[in-house]
């Protein structure tokens, strides 16, 4: 499966979520699907920054209350609650 998105914005992030239910931060055991991989590098860590946009984003994007209670993949639901990894 490949998953089609780029994060450079909040809202990007949102979207991401939104779309698959969760999406983790960092890349894990499924290939090119976290944040980490989507995220264009000027809003991902740079050594010796502090600056840092999406980890910044993510709190702000979880605790959202707008999002469903599921997200729906296919015609099934899945993902009781939004989060990531």
């Amino acid at each position: 499966m490949t998953y089609d998105f780029i994060i450079r914005s909040k809202q990007d992030l949102i979207d991401a979520v939104q779309r698959y239910g969760f999406v983790p931060l960092f890349a894990g055991a499924i290939p090119g699907f976290s944040v980490e991989e989507h995220a264009v590098p000027a809003v991902w860590y740079k050594k010796g920054s502090d600056d840092w946009p999406v980890w910044e984003w993510k709190g702000p994007v979880i605790r959202r209350r707008d999002f469903s209670e599921g997200a729906e993949i296919g015609q099934q639901e899945t993902c009781p609650k939004v989060h990531f990894c």
